[in-house]
Order: C-alpha cells, then sequence, then structure tokens
C-alpha cells in the first residue's frame, strides 16, 4: 500500500478481502509485527474497519474533472 499523503509504502494484511489493485480506502486500522514476513509494521485491517473505497479508475477520472 502507499499512503497518498506522504507518498510512503507499508505492508498491509485485509482480513477476509481482497482489494482491488489501485484502489483508494477509507480506513481504520493498526500497525502490529507481521510474522509471515518478519516486518514490524504492517497495517492490519478488519472487515468492519473499511469505512470507504472506491476503484482506482474512479479516483482518477475525479482527479482529472476536478482539475
Amino acid at each position: 500500500m502507499t499512503w497518498c499523503d506522504t507518498g510512503r509504502q507499508q505492508d498491509v494484511w485485509f482480513w477476509n478481502w481482497h482489494v482491488p489493485a489501485g484502489a483508494y480506502l477509507l480506513v481504520n486500522a493498526s500497525s502490529g509485527y507481521g510474522p509471515h514476513s518478519h516486518n514490524p509494521n504492517v497495517l492490519y485491517v478488519q472487515p468492519g474497519q473499511v469505512r470507504a473505497w472506491v476503484p482506482g479508475q474512479a479516483a482518477r477520472a475525479a482527479q482529472r474533472v476536478g482539475q
């Protein structure tokens, strides 16, 4: 995942959901240790923590309209 405001990348684990590539999401989540990758800073997102999302192509189209 890439954070929109900083461009920083972070590993993310979505429980029971496959996020479409390029999608934009608004989530509540927590960071923690990722035992599968030995990464100390994995963002864990539970199903109820996804507040809203749009496919990547929709977000890009909205950005073009706003210009």
